[in-house]
């Protein structure tokens, strides 16, 4: 039989009181230093179930470690307060170099998955990234508790009922540590500063247990307690910057909180741009592509006969829910965004981008989850916008569920509809007609719209109305044109023209869905587990390019007769040509077009402002386009 491990010299007793702080100080920073851990690993992950689970995977790991060791002695009080001593100091030690370790072992917080050859290859480089950053935080962190338990065994009375105590304790503790972490250590002091004052609380906490220990081991105690202000100081957590910065990028600001680290980031070269920076990982639009951002507003809204109230899903920058107070029918703006943090670096550093949204008398912004407040809400909306999401971040795939477009369809107003913007630069072509298929479902008569000419790096919009006669009418193009080319802050011609509007049309989309792909609901979020498979695939497998082209040609091939027509199938002629323009070069995308094309280009292509086009393509592809309208306007 073992003998009793005990401590090299005698141990006043100490009362269930002293162990039941350790034990709630435990609980305390193993969750809060969890939360922090999300955090950290969210700035180079793409943040969906997957990756969490794989960070979470290591925490719990590692947690084991300690209890597995402990349970192999015999621990008397004395040994056990000792030991508690050198891995509360340790841990203060391992959590100081932390956010250092993470940002070398990083790359300088370069997002993962760069060079990973498929999804199995990236999983296991986040276990081994993170086992290297967090486990020995966690198996420090994590070891406190069961010498707890094992330390507090020997103090007098029933011992289930001094560890079930221990237990309330420690979860108690852990509870404060999840909410102090997450909203008020994040918000006040950032992400960085967050994990330095937690190995500030393990050090306190170990020099505190030391009061009690022997001599020989307080020495010990101050020395581990010296090394790790020395590295503190030395690895200096809140020098590290809150974004990887690109040459010539400068952050203006930035907000932290429990949805994550939000940066504003300036760019002087090549072109002047302010955009928001989220969790260091996914841009969420900016100054340089105001005219594309705008857009995806305008287009639903010029679809509607007489909107007056809207509502729009995401905030980001605030440039697309802009375009609702822009337009002269004098609209109602409803902005819902989930995070805080966002919300406020676009109400204060985008002003001059959205027309100072925030401030307008017409604008009501709230800080929601959109799914959530369209089901609490009883106000109707004429027009319904969903901002481009990022499919496989953890939860969005509820926001393309035949449960949440419901919601949102019983929130029309008689003749309203509803725009869900799409990055099919993120979907691969399974994922965007099962979102298609669960979109029919609800609304049948939902048309596709493209939001720019990219078959490379495409987003294209469901639209669907509430009432089913609804569908675009070329007199309430007309109508709307005509209001909105009075407006002298319009940045793109083609939305003064109906014409170039329907340009943007592809058409019905329940003609062309393909059979077998399976709907979406709340209980079977099938994309929560496709979405993120397909974004770390190799080869990628984005529905975009030429297999994009051919459904687009598929859908536009049910466009019924009318003034419509002719320019929708205009626009899908264009976009297969700037394809060929991005795969095949300028010269072969001349002669397929001067082959394949024979509707004339609209007058919009004519005028001296035609340079002023603002489609995302490249300016030569723009240029072909001006050139061979003026070319035809002289035969």
């Amino acid at each position: 039989m073992r003998a009793p491990l005990s401590a090299p010299a005698t141990l006043a007793p100490v009362s269930f009181v002293g162990w039941a702080w350790i034990a709630a100080l435990s609980g305390f920073t193993v969750l809060g230093l969890e939360v922090l851990a999300l955090h950290v690993f969210s700035q180079v992950l793409h943040n969906s179930g997957y990756t969490f689970a794989t960070v979470l995977i290591v925490v719990i790991t590692s947690l084991a470690v300690g209890a597995l060791v402990t349970q192999r002695w015999q621990l008397d009080a004395a040994a056990a307060w000792s030991r508690l001593v050198i891995v509360l100091l340790l841990g203060a030690c391992a959590t100081a170099v932390t956010p250092k370790l993470f940002f070398v072992a990083s790359g300088g917080m370069r997002p993962f998955g760069g060079g990973a050859a498929g999804f199995a290859v990236y999983i296991a480089r986040i276990l081994g990234v993170a086992g290297l950053v967090l486990g020995p935080v966690f198996i420090l962190a994590g070891w406190v508790f069961p010498l707890v338990l094992a330390g507090a065994g020997t103090v007098r009375g029933a011992i289930g009922e001094r560890w079930g105590r221990l237990l309330g304790v420690n979860a108690g503790g852990a509870l404060l540590g999840l909410l102090l972490a997450n909203h008020l250590a994040m918000p006040l002091l950032g992400l960085w500063r967050s994990l330095a004052l937690w190995s500030v609380v393990m050090l306190l906490t170990g020099i505190w247990v030391a009061q009690r220990a022997s001599r020989p081991l307080r020495a010990r105690a101050i020395a581990l307690a010296v090394v790790a202000v020395a590295l503190l100081a030395i690895t200096s957590p809140w020098s590290i910057p809150v974004a990887a910065l690109a040459p010539g990028d400068r952050v203006v600001d930035w907000r932290a909180g429990p949805d994550g680290v939000a940066a504003v980031i300036d760019r002087a070269q090549p072109v002047r741009e302010r955009r928001i920076k989220w969790n260091n990982t996914y841009t969420l639009g900016g100054s340089a592509n105001e005219a594309q951002q705008a857009r995806l507003g305008y287009l639903p809204l010029l679809l509607h006969p007489q909107p007056q109230r809207t509502a729009f899903i995401g905030f980001a920058t605030g440039i697309t829910a802009s375009s609702a107070l822009r337009d002269p029918a004098r609209l109602t703006l409803t902005v819902v965004e989930l995070s805080p943090q966002i919300t406020r670096l676009a109400c204060e550093h985008f002003r001059d981008s959205n027309g100072n949204v925030c401030d307008a008398s017409r604008t009501r912004v709230i800080v929601e989850d959109g799914r959530m407040f369209l089901r609490a809400t009883r106000d109707a909306f004429d027009v319904v916008v969903g901002d481009l999401f990022v499919p496989w971040r953890s939860g969005v795939a509820n926001l393309y569920t035949r449960e949440h477009l419901q919601t949102v369809r019983a929130r029309l107003r008689p003749g309203g509809l509803f725009a869900q913007w799409l990055p099919l630069f993120q979907l691969d072509a399974r994922g965007f007609w099962g979102i298609a298929a669960t979109f029919c479902e609800v609304f049948p008569n939902a048309w596709l719209a493209i939001g720019d000419f990219q078959p490379h790096n495409p987003a294209v919009a469901l639209i669907g109305w509430r009432d089913p006669q609804g569908a675009p009418a070329w007199p309430v193009l007309e109508k709307r044109c005509a209001q909105l080319g009075a407006l002298p802050l319009l940045r793109e011609p083609m939305l003064s023209d109906p014409t170039g509007v329907a340009m943007f049309l592809v058409g019905p989309v329940a003609p062309a869905l393909p059979a077998g792909v399976p709907i979406m609901t709340l209980d079977h979020p099938w994309l929560a587990d496709h979405a993120p498979r397909v974004q770390r695939a190799v080869p990628p497998r984005f529905f975009q390019g030429g297999e994009l082209v051919a459904s687009l040609q598929r859908i536009a091939s049910h466009v019924p007769r009318g003034p419509l027509r002719q320019p929708v199938t205009l626009g899908n002629q264009i976009y297969a040509f700037c394809d060929v323009f991005d795969r095949q070069g300028a010269e072969d995308a001349a002669a397929w077009y001067r082959s394949q094309v024979e509707i004339p280009l609209p007058d919009i292509f004519r005028r001296r402002d035609a340079p002023r086009l603002s489609w995302p393509f490249t300016q030569p592809t723009g240029m072909f386009l001006i050139q061979e309208a003026r070319r035809q306007a002289r035969r």
